[in-house]
């Protein structure tokens, strides 16, 4: 029931702009379930990297078109049905959606991972790196299990820096 925005690149930190009027809107940044892809486009830009498992991985395709010079625009005009998270809650008015820690991990694992290792905007690089600690606080304060949230979302931290970007975390834990 919320509308989405446009997401800008600026100097030093990421954007959210609100979206008005039916003309289209350029955004660095799109959801990949919302994405319509020229084939065209896709053997220019490569596909979407598997390793982000889960999350980052539109954000990260999205940033290589960008570099290539592609333009990715939001049509106000077209609603999806989409949810993100498990559920949501509110807090200082804001609406935050809440994730499972298993999703948190790659969230964290790979937001470090593509600020540290991959050829990303200074001003992507500092909000990532901004965000991480204040999202490992507050995911472990709302996850039904604290501590082994608070635990896991610092491996995710790990992994990122290091670049174990195969299976992770849960894939190790599972001997797979």
């Amino acid at each position: 029931g919320e509308k989405t925005f446009a997401i800008k690149e600026g100097k030093l930190k990421i954007e959210y702009v609100p979206i008005e009027g039916d003309s289209l809107v350029r955004s660095e940044y799109l959801i990949s379930s919302g994405m319509l892809i020229p084939v065209a486009v896709l053997h220019a830009v490569g596909l979407m990297d598997e390793n982000l498992f889960i999350d980052w991985v539109d954000t990260e395709w999205c940033m290589r078109a960008n570099r290539l010079g592609y333009f990715l625009y939001i049509d106000p005009k077209v609603e999806m049905n989409h949810s993100i998270g498990d559920s949501s809650t509110y807090v200082m008015g804001k609406n935050i959606m809440l994730h499972s820690d298993f999703r948190n991990y790659y969230k964290i694992r790979n937001s470090i991972y593509l600020a540290m290792h991959t050829p990303q905007t200074i001003s992507f690089k500092i909000t990532q790196i901004y965000k991480t600690i204040p999202y490992i606080i507050f995911y472990s304060w709302v996850s039904p299990n604290k501590l082994n949230s608070f635990k896991l979302l610092f491996r995710a931290v790990f992994d990122g820096v290091v670049k174990n970007m195969d299976k992770g975390y849960f894939a190790k834990k599972r001997g797979v």
